[in-house]
Parts: C-alpha cells; sequence; structure tokens
C-alpha cells in the first residue's frame, strides 16, 4: 500500500481534439495519473477526474480525499476498484465546484490485492466491490443539482432546501420511513421543514444514506453531527462520530467530550476519563475558564481503583477542572 501526496495546479490546460474538450493531467508516480477533464459545452468547468494506470493485470484500489484549496470550496472522498483489464476509473465533480484556476490538494492510497488468493474468492472480491463503489457514486449523482428535477420531496434547513427521494428516504433512514408511513399531511406535501438542525450538519447525514459514506467530517462540525444522528436514529453516522472525537481529543476539548459522551455514548465517555487521568498536569491551565462538572455523576463506578488510584477526589460533590489530581 503507498500513499500519495497531491499538491495539484489546475492552470495548465491541454486541448484534446478527438474528446473535443480540455484537461490538466496530475502525475501520481510512474505507473498512476490522474487526469481532470473539463466540460465539452464550457471549457472553464472541470467535468470530472480521472485516474489512470500503464498496466492493467493486478487488481487493485485507489482511495483518497481531494479538495479545492481555495477556501475548501469543494472536497470530496473518493474510492475506486480496478479489476483484471481495468486501466482506469473515473469520479463525478459537482458542478461548479471547481474552475480552470483552482488548486487541489489531498492524497491518493493505491492497494494491491495479494496475489495469493484463490481465484474463485478474488472474482467475488472483485465484483462485489466494484458494484458497491459503483452503487455509491452512482447514488451520490442524485444529490447534485443536475438531477434534481427527479426529486420528489425537499428538505428544507434554514434556508438551505436539499432535493431528495421518499423512497430512498424510506428505506434507508427510519426516520423518515415512519415519517410518512404514518403522517397523511407530509405524504401529500413535498417539502419538509428540519427544525435544530443546520444545514451543514443535515448534508453530511443526507450523504451517508444515499451513499453509504461519511464524506467532509470535520472535528468541529463531529460533535454536533453526532447530537443529530442520535436524534435522527442514523447509527452509522453515530458510530463515525464517535470514532471521529476520540481520535482528537485535546486539551481544549476534553471536558466537553467527558460531557456529551456522559449523555448517550460511554465509550466517548470512558475515552475522555482516560485522556484526562493521562493528562492531569495540563488541567490546571483551565482553572480560570470555570468550567464545572459534577464528576461524582459522571465517573463511572470502579473508575478510580481501576485506572487512577489517586482520583479518589472524584467522591466529592463539584470541582474546578484545575482542582482534579490524577498524579500518582
Amino acid at each position: 500500500m503507498s500513499k500519495i501526496n497531491v499538491k495539484w495546479r489546475m492552470n495548465g490546460k491541454q486541448e484534446d481534439w478527438d474528446r473535443s474538450c480540455k484537461y490538466s493531467k496530475y502525475m501520481l508516480n510512474e505507473e498512476w495519473l490522474m487526469i481532470c477533464w473539463f466540460s465539452s459545452s464550457n471549457s472553464e468547468v472541470p467535468d470530472h477526474i480521472e485516474i489512470q494506470r500503464k498496466h492493467k493485470s493486478k487488481r487493485c484500489s485507489v482511495s483518497g480525499e481531494i479538495q479545492c484549496t481555495d477556501g475548501v470550496r469543494w472536497k470530496q472522498d473518493f474510492s475506486l476498484y480496478f479489476g483484471p483489464g481495468c486501466k482506469s476509473n473515473k469520479f463525478e465533480i459537482p458542478f461548479h465546484a471547481l474552475d480552470k484556476f483552482s488548486d487541489l490538494t489531498g492524497h491518493v492510497v493505491i492497494s494491491e490485492e495479494p496475489e495469493n488468493l484463490a481465484l474463485e474468492e478474488i472474482d467475488e472480491k472483485d465484483l462485489l466491490l466494484k458494484s458497491l463503489d459503483e452503487l455509491s457514486n452512482d447514488f451520490a449523482l442524485l444529490l447534485e443539482p443536475k438531477y434534481s428535477s427527479f426529486a420528489d420531496i425537499h428538505l428544507k434547513c434554514g434556508s438551505v432546501i436539499f432535493p431528495a427521494h421518499k423512497i430512498i428516504l424510506s428505506v434507508r433512514w427510519p426516520f423518515f420511513l415512519d415519517m410518512f408511513s404514518s403522517q397523511i399531511t407530509e405524504k401529500q406535501k413535498n417539502e419538509v421543514i428540519l427544525t435544530e438542525i443546520d444545514a451543514p450538519v443535515f448534508e453530511i447525514m443526507l450523504t451517508y444514506i444515499y451513499t453509504g459514506k461519511i464524506k467532509n467530517l470535520a472535528v468541529p462540525l463531529a460533535g454536533d453531527v453526532l447530537l443529530a444522528s442520535d436524534k435522527y436514529r442514523l447509527e452509522g453516522v453515530k458510530t463515525a462520530c464517535c470514532e471521529c472525537i476520540k481520535r482528537n481529543i485535546s486539551i481544549e476539548n476534553a471536558i466537553e467530550t467527558l460531557m456529551l459522551g456522559d449523555l448517550h455514548y460511554p465509550d466517548l465517555k470512558i475515552s475522555a476519563m482516560e485522556f484526562i487521568c493521562q493528562n492531569c498536569d495540563e488541567f490546571p491551565s483551565l482553572e480560570k475558564t470555570e468550567k464545572k462538572i459534577r464528576v461524582n455523576e459522571i465517573a463511572p463506578a470502579g473508575f478510580c481503583g481501576d485506572w487512577c488510584s489517586s482520583f479518589k477526589i472524584l467522591a466529592q460533590q463539584s470541582f474546578y477542572i484545575g482542582d482534579l489530581d490524577c498524579r500518582t
């Protein structure tokens, strides 16, 4: 497996006379190449990114993340499968997400299949991975503006409207299945107003429903997405958010993470308490922030003996973070 960083300037376009369109190339290595193809009807608008390889004998998967560095207007995760005989694959670019002057950054991970797998096992896995990848990419297109005319429901978050499809929402999302099954008024109208949820948060959840993938989950949003996925009953998104938050616990957010975990998420709570114990010397600096926690209510039974023998102070009623002493 190899990981290749990408720094791609799009201003060096070339002309493909056979396709009647322009393109920009980026060499990943001697074997792999990325090509951004521009629209044949508008040479200023990128249409899709193609990934090519010289040799087509090996089975491999190519995944990664690409984003536009101009204010991070666009960011996309992708996963493509190359079976035997396959030299190229592609993923679509949302309309007007980029322009001819955009700079792209990110990374590409190339993973080759082990050659000692049984042929039948490889063929079955090839077919499954390719089918799932194609299905995910095709369903992602349904969220693009150019396919919005096929939508039969509009989901409104504040001033942002998301075109969607009742049949997909009903099959993939229990919240909407209940809504469309039990409420006659919701069946008849083609707009649903969603309250107490921001558009960027809902977009992550909706993308998961259509593609099975979590995209653009930045740490500042993870907590909001976690609470929303709990409220709207999306277990896959909820699990991904918990893992994201656990990987990014820090001195600055450990207390908020502990409180968040205490609500509904035991694994998150345990990770936060472990982090606090391991980094107690850093927490006196937060004393002036006047963040209080009722540690005797949050701390799980047996916490003192199992993890930090000097954490008996947790038995008292209420403390500033600076008062906690986990040092042995």
